[in-house]
């Protein structure tokens, strides 16, 4: 039997609404909207799901607390409503185009919508993924709805926790993100592409759920991989900011490294592209927040911005939070050694190596630099600094002959970032140097 919609809290959903405000949770209805396309609350959608209050708003949908008549349970209602392309027609319910030039691009988002339904039908057996329980189309546009989740996302959980959650609860917490992303990954063949604290939920009974599967793809399609550009910035890898970066599993695990971090320091690392550029971060293992110095190169090797040297699988990310060691091949996988070469024109040649995340100054005076050349006074006392990180290599010029990759001459004081196998001239183009791994 249907309840009496004018006594039915839109929180709670039990009849005790009085004069505006549920006596059972305390709910008050208030005028204002979330969002200007919402449906009104008590609508009935599909014969069965009565919205209730909007507990989710973005740039694609509006998600309901909704009430189930047929299972006499809550649910979430995820409505496809696309913000300004989509408008509500004069009987304030249907959805429209809000313009004919935005018709193609209101029906592939209605397409990508119900592949997220899809998606996450594939991923019901796994019980860290959020649950959908039906999709349907009305109202010209789409649905789906998911099982009701009480608690609070990983972000807000670390706010609550006075900006950083304990080591050994973020963790076993992480350990279990990752292995329920191994099944993602290896049973559906999905990949996630938008892994952050604010769609990891901790609920009420202290179960994990990873949500908003909005932007997953999968791993292997006879289309060649030109993707959208979605990202979290201090969470999304280099690949994803180009439609035609490679991604894969690894980008999940660079994202859910960048979620970890900010769980543990409650200080996201720096973007990507700023991390290209030189900007870096500060690994766990030094700011004495108990992680051991396994763990903290286990987040490291996660976070390589290079997805080819990057940790490969959630599951050896979870394998390295726990604490066990890698395999013989990863382990000589990581024997790399970055070197600056000089060659100088007259014959002779040295060889330098570079330890990764630290910067050397190179010139002629022992006062002013750590690597000393020859005591020619084209070369300054300080003629450049070099570093090799993240499998790159950054070099400033702070000489007055200048630094010179071909025939251009670097700007001083600015960071370049150089390529394995790049070379570089000074001192009057008189010495010529490289960089590489071996």
């Amino acid at each position: 039997m249907k309840p009496d919609l004018q006594k039915i809290c839109p929180d709670c959903f039990s009849e005790s609404m009085k004069g505006g405000k549920c006596s059972r949770c305390g709910y008050e209805r208030a005028p204002e909207k979330m969002n200007n396309l919402q449906l009104p609350q008590f609508f009935v959608l599909y014969d069965r799901y009565i919205l209730g209050k909007v507990i989710g708003s973005g740039g694609f949908g509006i998600t309901y607390k909704a009430y189930d008549m047929l299972n006499n349970t809550l649910c979430a209602v995820k409505e496809f409503v696309p913000l300004g392309i989509s408008a509500r027609y004069m009987d304030g319910v249907t959805l429209q185009p809000s313009a004919k030039t935005h018709q193609d691009d209101f029906e592939h988002g209605k397409k990508r919508f119900l592949e997220e339904a899809e998606i996450l039908k594939k991923l019901s057996s796994i019980p860290e993924v959020v649950r959908i329980t039906d999709y349907f189309s009305e109202n010209n546009t789409v649905y789906f709805v998911m099982e009701f989740l009480s608690g609070v996302t990983l972000k807000r959980m670390v706010q609550a926790m006075g900006g950083r959650i304990p080591a050994a609860e973020a963790i076993s917490l992480t350990v279990s993100i990752a292995r329920a992303l191994e099944q993602v990954h290896r049973r559906a063949g999905i990949f996630h592409r938008d892994i952050s604290p604010e769609n990891i939920m901790m609920t009420a009974d202290g179960k994990i759920k990873i949500i908003d599967f909005g932007s997953a793809k999968y791993l292997t399609s006879e289309k060649s991989q030109t993707l959208s550009v979605v990202l979290k910035p201090g969470f999304a890898p280099p690949e994803q900011y180009s439609s035609s970066g490679k991604q894969g599993s690894y980008t999940d695990v660079y994202a859910l490294a960048g979620t970890f971090y900010y769980m543990v320091s409650g200080v996201m690392i720096p973007e990507a592209p700023d991390r290209l550029s030189g900007a870096g971060y500060t690994s766990l293992k030094d700011l004495n927040l108990g992680i051991s110095p396994g763990i903290s190169d286990g987040v490291d090797r996660a976070l390589d911005l290079n997805y080819r040297r990057r940790t490969q699988t959630a599951a050896r990310f979870a394998a390295e939070l726990a604490g066990k060691e890698p395999s013989k091949e990863e382990k000589n996988l990581r024997k790399e050694k970055a070197v600056l070469t000089g060659c100088y024109f007259h014959g002779k040649k040295r060889q330098w190596e570079l330890p990764p995340g630290r910067t050397l100054r190179v010139g002629r005076s022992r006062n002013h630099s750590e690597i000393i050349l020859e005591n020619d006074t084209r070369i300054s006392k300080l003629h450049f600094e070099i570093r090799y990180q993240d499998h790159a290599f950054y070099i400033r010029d702070r000489s007055t002959n200048g630094v010179y990759v071909g025939k251009r001459r670097l700007e001083k004081n600015r960071v370049y970032r150089i390529q394995n196998g790049d070379t570089f001239a000074f001192g009057n183009q008189i010495y010529e140097f490289r960089v590489r791994v071996i």
